[in-house]
């Protein structure tokens, strides 16, 4: 499996309809065992797409604009926090959730993946069902933020004052 892919076709104008309204999850890992666990547990409600190593997240993102993005820590390329900071500054991706989907469960790991800007930190194995309530609370978040531009820039302000207030490095 290289690139991006879209998990399914739709052929009916009801389920074009549907689809449209249907959130976009961007799963970024090189274990393809989870990007089809991912997809099995939101693949009826969401169009899952994947994208295998950082360099790749990077450019799906920018171009596709998820709803909410899973990503993993250790990766070929770039590891998830670089992709994850750089997600974050930049001004078409930094309002999109991103939730660490990692079999790292140190403290000091999570605590990164936080301070860079993560909206969770979640470790493998996890349980499926609560991994679907998290997601869909992020992303009833993020539509909510995405109907009143201004709370996104307030919120995209405060993050931003908060990452320079935080005393300490990052990594």
């Amino acid at each position: 499996m290289i690139g991006a892919v879209t998990t399914r076709v739709i052929t009916s104008s009801k389920q074009k309809s549907r689809a449209k309204k249907r959130s976009c999850l961007l799963v970024v890992d090189d274990d393809y065992f989870f990007v089809d666990l991912v997809e099995d547990i939101l693949g009826e409600e969401s169009e899952v797409i994947y994208a295998s190593n950082g360099t790749m997240a990077l450019e799906v993102a920018s171009q596709s604009l998820p709803d909410i993005i899973l990503l993993d820590v250790m990766m070929p390329e770039i590891h998830g926090y670089e992709v994850c900071r750089r997600l974050k500054a930049h001004h078409e991706t930094t309002s999109i959730p991103v939730i660490f989907l990692t079999s790292l469960g140190q403290a000091s790991s999570q605590e990164i993946g936080l301070k860079l800007g993560a909206s969770d930190y979640v470790t493998k194995p996890f349980d499926p069902e609560a991994l679907r309530v998290q997601i869909h609370r992020r992303i009833e978040r993020k539509c909510a933020m995405d109907k009143h531009p201004g709370w996104r820039r307030c919120g995209t302000i405060l993050l931003n004052f908060m990452r320079l207030w935080r005393p300490g490095p990052l990594l």
